[in-house]
């Protein structure tokens, strides 16, 4: 039997880009008083369910950070037909580690490098987070409702820190 190889999925190209980056939460909107841990409303449970494993577990984080981001190719494209369309455009991931680098372990030991998690309801993961490991080197790792409901079984998340923003 062969063995599985144990890769890294993300193998960063370049450092990650943090200029211009403010680490301040944007709103978003979320009013929910259901859904607030130390003084700030999120927006569904299992965003709140992630803020409480990572403040349990000692991690700095700031959640809804906006970053800029270009549109590709397609987009563009697309852009050229419909002038309505906007060149740039904000993704605000849940949560960013501060410029913290961060190694995400998966079930089969895979090693993946992240700056920060994205609460999904389901896998699906968005064309904006590509569009920002392409364009910073910052690598947002998307979570879904399932998984969050299975790490907040276990009380923990996979995460070791690597390095810290200097």
């Amino acid at each position: 039997m062969s063995k599985k190889k144990r890769r890294n999925r993300f193998r960063p190209v370049k450092e990650a880009n943090w200029t211009a980056i403010k680490f301040v939460s944007k709103d978003v909107g979320c009013r929910n008083s259901v859904y607030a841990l130390a003084g700030y409303h999120y927006c569904t449970l299992g965003e709140l369910k992630i803020a409480r494993l990572l403040t349990d577990l000692g991690i700095e984080f700031t959640p809804d950070v906006s970053f800029g981001i270009k549109n590709d190719r397609n987009f563009r494209r697309a852009q050229l037909e419909d002038s309505a369309l906007k060149t740039a455009r904000i993704f605000v991931p849940d949560f960013v580690f501060n410029g913290d680098e961060y190694i995400w372990t998966e079930d089969d030991g895979t090693e993946i490098l992240i700056h920060g998690l994205e609460c999904k309801a389901s896998n699906k993961k968005p064309d904006k987070v590509r569009l920002l490991y392409e364009q910073r080197g910052i690598h947002i790792l998307v979570l879904s409702d399932r998984e969050i409901d299975w790490y907040d079984q276990l009380g923990e998340l996979p995460l070791k820190l690597l390095r810290r923003r200097r």
